[in-house]
């Protein structure tokens, strides 16, 4: 029997050094599927670099496994890190195309043997775009990797990502679309004079700073966290995940399956908000006799302003309408 198991340590010891040296000598650890042969992957990096190039007012870029940055600079530029088959790189009439990926090296048709493989990381697509240039369409589709758009101006910007994440910094924007399958959304400083949208299904979404007329969010898993905003129509639907609203607005819905919600700020119009299982935290801006509408619990208790009101509490004469419905969970408001 140890001399079973020698005979096996042996084998994989080879096998580990023969594996080494390959790769020393150039060869790889990654495979691709290729009409149902295995192709070794090529990746090595190479990278193309071109700046002081035509201006454009368009950029699509679409990528399979890659960090992509959109930033400003001192030229229309790109920096493209990459590895296997060249992308495909064009400026024509305004519009800048990149798009990277294909069977290999960057699709997640590939095997890797060991623990040797291709961190999205190490390739990237970077596009410049110089100061006070106000863009058209910014597309980008990722599958693996970082989205990040910093400092720009455009009229509408849309970001598709499967696992990565999605940072979006100092935007403005007439319209701004971000979706994402696995991975973070962070919105910072990000201004859309019309409709900013967000969905993610597994992965938090934070908002710090922002302004739109109207605000879409849609979460299957995952938190969700908004600072520092003025909205003026907000429509928010989570499954699983708390929910921290701090929203100045007309209007304001939250629909919850499991969480917490806890909503701060001054809306003039509107408040709705239904919770299957999760306690409800209002914090008003305004005096109860601003509103009117009521607040229910099935299984649970109501709080206004600290003093216990059985399980409803009704609201007459006010303005703003306020509707909470709680299925499973207590509701605390506190008015000023």
């Amino acid at each position: 029997m140890k001399k079973l198991w020698l005979i096996i340590a042996a084998c994989i010891g080879i096998g580990v050094a023969l594996a080494a040296a390959g790769y020393a000598l150039g060869g790889s650890y990654s495979f691709y599927l290729n009409k149902l042969r295995l192709e070794p992957v090529d990746t090595v990096p190479k990278i193309i670099e071109q700046k002081d190039m035509q201006a454009f007012q368009d950029i699509l870029v679409d990528a399979d496994f890659s960090s992509i940055v959109v930033e400003q600079g001192e030229t229309y530029g790109v920096n493209i890190r990459y590895a296997g088959r060249a992308p495909q790189l064009e400026c024509k009439d305004g519009r800048l195309v990149v798009r990277i990926g294909g069977e290999e090296p960057m699709s997640m048709n590939r095997i890797n043997i060991g623990w040797f493989g291709v961190n999205p990381n190490e390739y990237y697509v970077r596009v410049t775009v110089p100061a006070g240039v106000i863009l058209k369409n910014i597309n980008i589709t990722n599958e693996s990797g970082l989205v990040s758009v910093t400092d720009i101006d455009c009229r509408a910007l849309k970001v598709t990502g499967e696992f990565g994440k999605i940072e979006l910094r100092d935007i403005n924007a007439s319209d701004i679309e971000a979706y994402s399958e696995s991975g973070s959304q962070t919105f910072e400083a990000v201004h859309a004079t019309g409709v900013l949208a967000c969905e993610t299904e597994f992965g938090s979404a934070t908002f710090r700073d922002i302004s739109a007329a109207e605000m879409s969010v849609t979460m299957e898993n995952g938190t969700l966290q908004i600072s520092a905003a003025t909205i003026g129509a907000t429509q928010i639907e989570s499954q699983f995940g708390s929910v921290g609203v701090d929203i100045n607005g007309q209007s304001l819905y939250v629909a919850c399956e499991n969480g917490d919600i806890h909503i701060a700020g001054d809306i003039t119009d509107s408040i709705e908000v239904k919770n299957e299982f999760g306690e409800v935290k209002f914090e008003a801006a305004a005096p109860v006799s601003a509103f009117s509408g009521e607040m229910n619990t099935e299984f649970g208790s109501v709080r206004v302003n600290g003093a216990k009101a059985g399980n409803h509490y009704a609201l007459r004469g006010g303005s703003t309408a306020l509707h909470i419905n709680c299925e499973n969970g207590s509701i605390e408001a506190n008015f000023r």
